[in-house]
């Protein structure tokens, strides 16, 4: 699968280039997925929430934040955003007094076929996100609000929300280094970026949200994809639901 989306990124580059004709990956049939079970689905509970939340927050004894890309795991974990999409946005895609942004990119990493010297790969933002109904708009709550105006003091100055110092692309590399520091920090264990999207659809499943919902503000293709990955939480939801009655 992590062959496909590569080889599926590069074709699509070259259509919007207009280097090829068609994208060959879309005749490829791909074996149906094995469902995760529960336990396969990773989510940061409340105390470990707030734990990575005051670590990305933190600062130096000079009042500047100990990590630069700290805003950045914040806002992952209060929007939903995939790692490329966050990275992909630019300030005109953020409208703070709506509270609000646009999803309409991401950001992907191709093999370099120029003669630059010493650049295997490059990191580039493409004009679409990984489904069709990923270009979205994403409302924003208090939190997420906080990262995208610290995130602003910070890189206010270039394109991207989360350029790198030199006002170029973040790389996810680099990001999912700093995130594994901030665990570290935190005691947690290690794991993938995606677990504060994952992380997110959970919070939102405990404040009773439907799973329509969820699945439109994750930018899902449908809700079956919602549905099927998060299963657990949302029977837990129907359990608690009917637990509700008791109350009467």
């Amino acid at each position: 699968m992590v062959a496909y989306n590569a080889m599926n990124n590069c074709f699509k580059l070259g259509l919007i280039k207009n280097e090829i004709i068609k994208n060959p990956c879309l005749g490829v049939v791909l074996p149906k997925n094995i469902k995760k079970s529960a336990s396969d689905i990773r989510f940061f509970s409340d105390a470990e929430v707030r734990m990575i939340y005051d670590e990305c927050n933190r600062l130096d004894n000079n009042g500047k934040p100990v990590y630069r890309m700290g805003s950045l795991i914040v806002l992952l974990l209060y929007s939903g955003l995939r790692i490329g999409e966050a990275l992909a946005l630019r300030w005109s895609d953020i409208d703070l007094e709506r509270q609000r942004m646009v999803v309409g990119g991401s950001v992907i990493v191709i093999k370099n076929r120029t003669e630059q010297p010493g650049a295997h790969f490059v990191v580039t933002r493409q004009d679409s996100t990984k489904t069709e109904s990923g270009n979205r708009i994403v409302y924003l709550n208090e939190k997420a609000l906080e990262a995208i105006r610290v995130l602003q003091q910070i890189n206010g100055e270039f394109e991207y929300v989360t350029a790198t110092a030199s006002g170029g692309l973040q790389r996810h590399a680099s990001v999912d280094r700093v995130f594994k520091r901030i665990l570290a920090q935190c005691g947690i264990e290690a794991c993938g970026l995606h677990t504060c999207r994952h992380t997110f659809a959970s919070m939102l499943f405990k404040k009773g949200v439907d799973v329509k919902t969820v699945s439109e503000l994750l930018g899902h293709k449908d809700v079956g994809v919602t549905y099927n990955t998060y299963i657990h939480l949302v029977k837990e939801q129907k359990q608690s639901a009917v637990a509700l009655l008791d109350e009467l």
